[in-house]
């Protein structure tokens, strides 16, 4: 972890979207191949394979034989990953959604720190005033964002309540 609060809560905000991103990715649905012929032995496939889930193999039965073949994750990919769940599909999105947020609230952090870097250089605050309101504005929204944004994750060990807590509840 790093000594700045809103480095700290920057890196920890993006290690959870990449996790989400990567669970969501993991969730694929199980296409229907009821009588297909399994990829391992031939025989027709009863349809009611398992799913595959966090990579693990899936088993395809056959009638008859509720125990089938073991399909390894290669295998299961080929023949019966169906695509992303509809959920999966919807997280990708908010997190893409999230990642761009972020990337804002970053954005205006820096343009706010150039600007407080030139105004004491040039020693010329009216000349950049409007500017620097409305990046500590902008940046104060996306920060009230990031901080609740970090709380959905209030049970993660590495989540670190707001060091602000002035923060307006709008």
């Amino acid at each position: 972890m790093t000594d700045d609060p809103t480095a700290a809560l920057i890196a920890f905000i993006r290690g959870r979207l990449d996790e989400r991103e990567q669970r969501a990715q993991r969730q694929r649905r199980v296409r229907d191949f009821y009588r297909e012929p399994c990829p391992r032995c031939g025989r027709p496939a009863d349809g009611f394979g398992s799913a595959i889930d966090e990579g693990a193999a899936a088993r395809i039965t056959h009638q008859g034989d509720p125990l089938g073949c073991a399909l390894t994750a290669e295998e299961w990919a080929a023949f019966g990953d169906g695509g992303p769940t509809p959920e999966a599909t919807a997280q990708l999105r908010e997190t893409e959604v999230d990642r761009s947020l972020l990337q804002e609230y970053q954005n205006l952090l820096s343009a706010q720190q150039e600007n407080a870097r030139e105004t004491a250089e040039q020693g010329e605050h009216d000349t950049l005033r409007g500017e620097a309101d409305y990046i500590a504005a902008g940046l104060r929204v996306l920060e009230r964002w990031a901080w609740r944004k970090a709380a959905i994750w209030a049970d993660h060990p590495d989540y670190q309540p707001a060091a602000d807590t002035t923060i307006p509840e709008s």
